[in-house]
């Protein structure tokens, strides 16, 4: 227990301080419940002075999913929103209606041609395919020749279709999915 509290203090003192008014903010007075997957959700939206690139107002995924991760509600610790079927996808779009691109959960392995979500699963290609184009490996990886190296996946904004897109790991939007697997109401 103390091994887990030490690893989330540190995710949370890794992440820069900005002015309040810059801090990131829910677009909800509380997360939604959905049934379906028995999970709660927000939609965040991250303030200026959180990307690396100095105040603009984006960050990479990697920073998305920590910054989830330091988020509870009802005890359980937020993680980056596992979408794994059209019922999530259209959930996620009615209720919130995200304005820009909003990263998720899912990560593309390029050499391993292997996608996996935040939860340790993986997902089959042969599974619920939220993809702005049929499924094909994203040419978006820069060589595919590290093991680790993987495209980042996101939420196309709504009018812009609301389906998954997959790019380098350099890209930054300022919009997040967060989930709260808490298996009950």
């Amino acid at each position: 227990m103390l091994k887990a509290l030490t690893a989330f203090v540190g995710i949370a003192l890794a992440l820069p301080i900005a002015a309040a008014d810059a801090a990131p903010r829910s677009t909800t007075a509380q997360p939604v419940y959905f049934e379906h997957t028995k999970g709660y959700y927000e939609l965040i939206e991250i303030g200026p002075g959180y990307s690396i690139r100095g105040q603009a107002p984006e960050i990479k995924w990697e920073r998305a999913e920590k910054w989830a991760m330091t988020r509870v509600h009802k005890g359980t610790r937020g993680r980056l929103a596992v979408v794994r079927d059209a019922e999530t996808m259209e959930f996620l779009r009615q209720t919130f209606k995200p304005p820009q691109k909003t990263w998720i959960g899912l990560r593309y392995f390029c050499r391993l041609n292997r996608l996996l979500w935040t939860d340790g699963e993986e997902h089959p290609t042969t599974a619920y395919r939220g993809w702005m184009q049929p499924w094909r490996a994203p040419g978006s990886c820069m060589n595919g020749s590290s093991m680790t190296e993987y495209a980042p996946v996101f939420i196309s904004a709504v009018q812009e279709g609301f389906r998954w897109q997959a790019h380098g790991e350099s890209k930054e939007f300022n919009y997040l999915f967060v989930e709260y697997p808490t298996g009950k109401q």
